[in-house]
C-alpha cells in the first residue's frame, strides 16, 4: 500500500492538497498537526497522509445524514462527505473569558468601546485569540455561531448596550440592552447569533451607554465564544 505524505502551512494549502490528491483517487489516511521534524504544531500547519484508493476498502459507514453523490446508494448507508471541512476535520473555535471582576473602564460613552477585561484564553483551534486586544481573528471563511454572556456593574441608573462587532461594524442583531439600578446593581446579558465570516475578519464585543458619559463599566464575569458550524 503506497502512502503519500504532504506538509501544509495553513488551512488553504490543506484544502488544496486534499483536492489535488482526491482527484488522483487517493484517500486521506491521516491528518495531524505535526511538522516535518515530528513535533506538534500550533494547530494551523500540519501533515496530511494519503493512500491509493484502489487499496482501501469502502467508505466508513457512519450515523450521519448528509448528501450522497448520484452514483452512490443511500440504501447501503454509504456516506460521501462533500464538504472539505468534513473531509479534513477543519473545525474552528475559540473562547475568551473572565471569572473575577476586571479593571474598571471609566470612559464609556454613547459610542462603542471595546470590552477589554477578558483575562483568560480558553480552548481554540484555527482561530487566533489576541488576549492583549480581546478579539478573535477568522482564519477559515464560513458560517459561525457567536455567543457572549456577561455580568457587569457600572454607573447607577444608566442603560448599557452591548454588541458583537465584525471589523469595527456593529452586528445589530447581537445587541443587548440592560439598565442598572442603584446600590451596586449587577446586570446580566447574553446573546447568540449566526454570521457568515471571511478570512481575516476580526471579532470583538463592545459596550456603550444611552446617556452621555463618561460612565463606568466593570465586567464581573463573562465569556465570549465563537465556533464554525459550516
Amino acid at each position: 500500500m503506497a502512502d503519500f505524505v504532504f506538509f501544509y502551512a495553513d488551512a488553504a494549502e490543506r484544502v488544496s492538497l486534499a483536492t489535488a490528491q482526491n482527484a488522483l483517487s487517493r484517500r486521506t489516511k491521516s491528518d495531524d498537526f505535526i511538522d516535518v521534524n515530528g513535533n506538534p504544531t500550533n494547530g494551523t500547519s500540519g501533515r496530511l497522509t494519503f493512500t491509493d484508493d484502489a487499496e482501501v476498502g469502502p467508505p466508513p459507514k457512519v450515523n450521519k445524514t448528509t448528501e450522497v453523490f448520484s452514483n452512490e446508494s443511500a440504501a447501503n448507508n454509504e456516506v460521501i462527505l462533500t464538504d472539505s471541512s468534513d473531509v479534513l476535520g477543519e473545525s474552528s473555535y475559540a473562547e475568551i473569558s473572565n471569572d473575577t471582576p476586571g479593571p474598571q473602564q471609566t470612559t464609556i460613552n454613547t459610542t462603542y468601546t471595546k470590552i477589554d477585561q477578558f483575562d483568560t484564553i480558553g480552548l481554540s483551534k484555527n482561530l487566533p485569540v489576541s488576549g492583549a486586544n480581546n478579539n478573535l481573528t477568522i482564519l477559515i471563511a464560513g458560517t459561525y455561531s457567536i455567543y457572549y454572556s456577561m455580568s457587569f456593574s457600572g454607573t447607577a441608573d444608566e442603560t448599557y448596550v452591548i454588541a458583537i462587532h465584525d471589523n469595527d461594524v456593529e452586528v445589530t442583531k447581537s445587541a443587548t440592552v440592560r439598565k442598572l439600578g442603584t446600590g451596586g446593581d449587577v446586570g446580566n446579558v447574553s446573546s447568540k447569533c449566526i454570521l457568515q465570516l471571511a478570512v481575516d475578519d476580526i471579532i470583538d464585543v463592545r459596550v456603550r451607554t444611552v446617556s452621555v458619559g463618561p460612565n463606568n463599566f466593570t465586567l464581573q464575569t463573562g465569556n465570549f465564544i465563537i465556533e464554525k458550524v459550516r
